[in-house]
């Protein structure tokens, strides 16, 4: 009760900010079917009209067909919302708003407990943090109900991050547990493709707490760590490709190979595609594509880039430099596995480089790589607070000045970010509209209208889950 109390003023901003989001979807989303939601119909909707339904499994096979983006999560909300609302996808939309509001709230009260000096300046910087999590920037899922799982699997990140926090510090059973509870469900429910990179992060930090405490003493306590994790490991990695009928593994092979043999011998143009990857958290990818409204350079984009990534090594200097990690790891948490993530997208994306030159700035990626953002602003305001414990305020200039450009830099980017998307809203809700219209219309043999429904690999899938939502007055049907 007496966070909230203190804390008033920032936990009413942070709602503003949530209720700006929450109007914001009132005015850019429909309540229609559209794009990889599809899939959900055929393997999850159509089950549960069945008579022999048998929710394990449409689970098991959910898990299977998932492959590297394996996760049985997303199957409970869409049956809940079949079953009480009819598949609205309204319902995912705005509750996953809520799990961005949810998420805020928590790291706020962990940013807060480990303040070096609580004061509302210090405080107040959380604002420009929330006001990452629950951006525009995310458009693309905000707009999806397939969005709310994967906010989730970040809700979750947070709190196994904040329990493993506290596990390392007190090593405690209790924290063990809570950790291994946490860390089996999100595996189960929502971690997916992004299993990996989580759990390399925590391998990291483990590893880097280690070096600064020189050794842990307690084998015990190391085992009953490492078992989970690797375990969690197992689950996701074993049987990965089962639902692929006859899988041949050569071709994967060659695949890769070829892809190395891309990366290798086109090293500037794959390195200009990890710096637009950053840019993005900077630059929104429709401010170079549909709302170019002042012509934006490459140069131009991958200096923002560049500029973000010494953002990035001065912050985790500045960690170390101040110790930081003697009160919190979760800033260094957050660096490491936005750093992961821009990795894997660079590398296992870089085949779209020349169909999709902006690919890896996809909006759909800054849900993750925006935790490194925030990495960055944790740090410099903890290194501010030290400096004045220290009683350093009389240090050189450029010791402020940097960290007052970084923080400029990036606040201006969100803010520039938010106000594109905010613009660019009512034009999704006449998209969304016009493709209600199409459902509703039932005439589903012409293939260009069919291709607005963004799954247009698929067709078929299309036509059957439409007329199958019809039969069963489902989503738009049941208005």
């Amino acid at each position: 009760m007496n966070f909230f109390k203190k804390n008033y003023l920032i936990l009413i901003l942070i709602f503003l900010n949530f209720l700006v989001l929450m109007y914001y979807l009132s005015r850019s989303t429909a309540n229609i079917i559209y794009g990889d939601q599809f899939y959900s119909i055929g393997l999850i909707v159509t089950k549960y009209f069945e008579k022999n339904f048998n929710i394990f499994l449409v689970l098991k096979n959910v898990w299977d067909f998932g492959g590297i983006h394996r996760g049985i999560g997303g199957v409970f909300f869409i049956l809940i919302n079949t079953h009480f609302f009819s598949l609205n996808t309204q319902f995912e939309i705005y509750l996953g708003a809520f799990v961005l509001f949810i998420t805020s709230i928590i790291l706020f009260y962990n940013y807060e407990k480990n303040l070096p000096i609580k004061n509302w300046i210090t405080k107040l910087f959380y604002i420009l943090i929330s006001f990452i999590i629950m951006n525009l920037d995310q458009a693309e899922l905000l707009g999806n109900g397939n969005g709310l799982y994967l906010f989730c699997r970040m809700l979750f990140f947070v709190v196994i991050f904040i329990n493993f926090e506290n596990l390392i510090k007190k090593q405690s059973s209790k924290n063990l547990i809570s950790f291994i509870i946490a860390l089996f469900i999100n595996t189960f429910l929502f971690s997916a493709g992004y299993t990996i990179p989580f759990l390399v992060t925590i391998l990291i930090i483990f590893l880097f707490y280690s070096f600064i405490n020189k050794s842990i003493k307690n084998k015990k306590f190391i085992i009953s760590f490492l078992m989970p994790v690797f375990f969690c490991l197992f689950i996701y990695m074993n049987g990965i490709t089962s639902h692929i009928v006859g899988y041949n593994p050569e071709p994967q092979r060659k695949e890769t190979v070829s892809l190395i043999y891309n990366i290798t011998n086109n090293t500037s143009s794959f390195l200009r595609f990890g710096l637009l990857g950053l840019t993005s958290n900077i630059i929104n990818v429709n401010l170079v594509t549909i709302a170019k409204t002042v012509d934006i350079s490459d140069f131009t984009l991958l200096i923002v880039g560049l500029i973000l990534l010494v953002a990035y090594v001065y912050s985790i200097i500045l960690f170390i430099k101040n110790k930081i990690y003697k009160r919190t790891y979760m800033p260094l948490f957050f660096i490491i596995y936005a750093f992961l993530i821009y990795g894997s997208i660079a590398i296992s994306r870089y085949s779209y480089n020349n169909l999709y030159p902006y690919y890896s700035m996809s909006s759909r990626y800054t849900l993750d790589t925006h935790y490194g953002l925030i990495g960055i602003i944790w740090i410099l305001i903890y290194s501010y607070c030290n400096r004045i414990n220290l009683k350093k305020i009389k240090l050189k200039l450029l010791n402020y000045i940097i960290p007052a450009f970084i923080l400029i830099f990036i606040m201006l980017g969100q803010v520039k970010t938010f106000y594109t998307e905010y613009i660019i809203g009512p034009y999704r809700k006449v998209y969304f509209d016009t493709i209600r219209k199409i459902a509703l219309k039932g005439d589903y043999s012409i293939k260009s209208e069919m291709d607005l429904f963004q799954n247009s690999a698929n067709p078929k899938l299309v036509k059957d889950s439409l007329i199958f939502l019809r039969k069963h007055k489902l989503n738009v049907f049941a208005e």
